[in-house]
Protein backbone atom coordinates (compact mmCIF):
# COMPACT_ATOMS: atom_id res chain seq x y z
CA UNK A 1 0.00 0.00 0.00
CA UNK A 2 2.85 2.10 0.81
CA UNK A 3 4.86 1.79 -2.23
CA UNK A 4 1.50 2.33 -4.19
CA UNK A 5 1.01 5.25 -2.46
CA UNK A 6 4.67 6.27 -2.91
CA UNK A 7 4.58 5.54 -6.89
CA UNK A 8 1.28 7.81 -7.15
CA UNK A 9 3.51 10.86 -5.69
CA UNK A 10 6.06 10.52 -8.21
CA UNK A 11 3.87 10.46 -10.86
CA UNK A 12 2.06 13.54 -9.90
CA UNK A 13 5.31 15.72 -9.25
CA UNK A 14 6.84 14.50 -12.29
CA UNK A 15 3.38 15.54 -14.45
CA UNK A 16 3.31 18.77 -12.39
CA UNK A 17 7.04 19.45 -13.12
CA UNK A 18 6.48 18.35 -16.94
CA UNK A 19 3.73 21.01 -17.17
CA UNK A 20 5.03 24.07 -15.41
CA UNK A 21 8.60 23.43 -17.79
CA UNK A 22 5.82 23.14 -20.67
CA UNK A 23 3.66 25.78 -19.74
CA UNK A 24 5.57 28.75 -22.48
CA UNK A 25 5.22 26.40 -25.48
CA UNK A 26 1.73 24.96 -24.77
CA UNK A 27 0.40 28.76 -24.49
CA UNK A 28 2.56 30.03 -27.66
CA UNK A 29 5.30 32.13 -25.85
CA UNK A 30 9.15 31.78 -26.52
CA UNK A 31 10.94 30.68 -24.24
CA UNK A 32 13.53 33.41 -22.11
CA UNK A 33 16.57 34.58 -24.04
CA UNK A 34 19.76 34.32 -22.36
CA UNK A 35 23.44 35.62 -23.16
CA UNK A 36 23.44 35.94 -26.83
CA UNK A 37 20.39 34.91 -28.03
CA UNK A 38 18.72 37.88 -26.57
CA UNK A 39 15.73 39.92 -28.72
CA UNK A 40 15.13 43.09 -29.25
CA UNK A 41 16.97 45.71 -31.12
CA UNK A 42 20.40 45.71 -31.69
CA UNK A 43 23.24 47.64 -32.95
CA UNK A 44 26.40 46.54 -34.39
CA UNK A 45 29.81 49.06 -34.75
CA UNK A 46 33.53 50.18 -33.44
CA UNK A 47 33.78 50.57 -29.96
CA UNK A 48 34.34 54.61 -29.55
CA UNK A 49 33.94 54.90 -25.96
CA UNK A 50 32.90 53.00 -22.55
CA UNK A 51 32.69 54.45 -19.52
CA UNK A 52 30.93 53.32 -16.27
CA UNK A 53 27.58 55.33 -17.40
CA UNK A 54 27.47 55.21 -21.17
CA UNK A 55 29.03 53.05 -24.64
CA UNK A 56 29.50 55.26 -27.76
CA UNK A 57 30.00 52.86 -31.13
CA UNK A 58 29.92 54.34 -34.54
CA UNK A 59 27.77 52.64 -36.80
CA UNK A 60 28.81 52.78 -41.05
CA UNK A 61 25.93 54.46 -42.16
CA UNK A 62 24.05 55.73 -39.01
CA UNK A 63 27.45 57.39 -36.97
CA UNK A 64 27.52 57.57 -33.51
CA UNK A 65 25.38 55.92 -31.20
CA UNK A 66 25.05 56.75 -27.88
CA UNK A 67 23.95 53.96 -24.73
CA UNK A 68 23.39 54.20 -21.24
CA UNK A 69 25.53 51.51 -19.27
CA UNK A 70 24.12 50.14 -15.80
CA UNK A 71 24.79 47.34 -13.58
CA UNK A 72 22.16 45.55 -15.25
CA UNK A 73 24.47 45.72 -18.86
CA UNK A 74 26.91 42.35 -19.15
CA UNK A 75 29.62 41.86 -21.00
CA UNK A 76 30.77 39.59 -23.36
CA UNK A 77 34.42 38.93 -24.49
CA UNK A 78 37.04 41.39 -24.94
CA UNK A 79 35.94 44.50 -25.00
CA UNK A 80 38.20 47.96 -25.46
CA UNK A 81 38.25 51.05 -27.93
CA UNK A 82 38.47 50.07 -31.64
CA UNK A 83 36.89 46.70 -31.31
CA UNK A 84 33.95 45.38 -33.55
CA UNK A 85 30.87 45.04 -30.79
CA UNK A 86 27.35 44.02 -30.66
CA UNK A 87 25.40 46.14 -28.60
CA UNK A 88 22.00 44.77 -27.22
CA UNK A 89 19.65 47.36 -25.85
CA UNK A 90 16.16 47.94 -24.81
CA UNK A 91 14.44 51.78 -25.24
CA UNK A 92 13.07 53.58 -21.93
CA UNK A 93 11.81 57.10 -22.24
CA UNK A 94 14.08 58.50 -24.52
CA UNK A 95 17.06 56.49 -24.05
CA UNK A 96 18.59 53.43 -25.40
CA UNK A 97 20.16 51.25 -22.29
CA UNK A 98 22.92 48.85 -22.97
CA UNK A 99 21.41 45.54 -21.60
CA UNK A 100 24.69 43.63 -23.54
CA UNK A 101 27.71 44.34 -25.17
CA UNK A 102 29.52 41.38 -26.82
CA UNK A 103 32.57 41.40 -28.65
CA UNK A 104 33.34 40.15 -31.83
CA UNK A 105 29.65 41.66 -33.40
CA UNK A 106 27.30 39.06 -32.27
Amino acid sequence: MFNRILVMAALVLTAGFILEVERPLLAGKPKAQTGTEQGGPKAVGTLKSITDDEVVITSEGEGDLRFVRNSRTKLMGKIRKGANITVHYRKEKDESVATLISAGGN
